[in-house]
């Protein structure tokens, strides 16, 4: 008899530490999922508090982003564009002889490798970068080559842009 009464408080005994440990178990996991809520909480709290903040500059984010490309009807239209315009400023940065060679398009709206060259004197050639660099955001420079042209005394560079273009439609 003593031995089943043992018997039956070390059974009282384990029921008690499995309901314990298991009691113990879903209060950790309430706890995880308490967590992640805040978490995610915390993290749309900071990217409202962002937005709001940045709310004046994103249009002026977002301009900057659509000027990285031209927007055009058609590619061909833009490299017409682009090249009366980059003769329009060579001439008038003092560079002469510019030529311009076109690589086969990928696809639409991808950049356009562009390769350019003239003769003319490196602070020219400087102010011409300068200046597409500045005013042409739609152009990425890639490569600038320079050499001499020692019968004339001058400076021949040899440019390689990429044009960067979208095609809009015109409706």
């Amino acid at each position: 008899m003593k031995k089943n009464k043992n018997m039956k408080l070390w059974i009282i005994v384990i029921i008690i530490w499995v309901s314990a440990s298991f009691a113990a178990y879903r209060n950790g996991e309430t706890i995880d999922q308490t967590n992640g809520v805040k978490e995610k909480q915390e993290v749309y709290k900071l990217e409202e508090r962002f937005l709001k903040g940045q709310s004046n500059s994103i249009p002026d984010i977002l301009k900057k982003a659509e000027d990285l490309y031209q927007s055009v009807e058609a590619p061909k239209i833009g490299i017409l564009s682009l090249e009366r315009e980059l003769r329009i400023l060579a001439s008038h940065s003092g560079l002469e002889k510019m030529e311009m060679k076109i690589a086969a398009k990928k696809n639409e709206g991808s950049d356009i490798p562009v390769k350019v060259s003239f003769k003319g004197s490196l602070r020219n050639a400087v102010e011409w970068l300068g200046t597409v660099r500045k005013d042409y955001p739609f152009i990425v420079i890639r490569q600038v080559d320079i050499g001499n042209d020692l019968s004339r005394e001058q400076t021949i560079f040899q440019i390689l842009l990429n044009y960067r273009c979208r095609v809009v439609s015109s409706n």
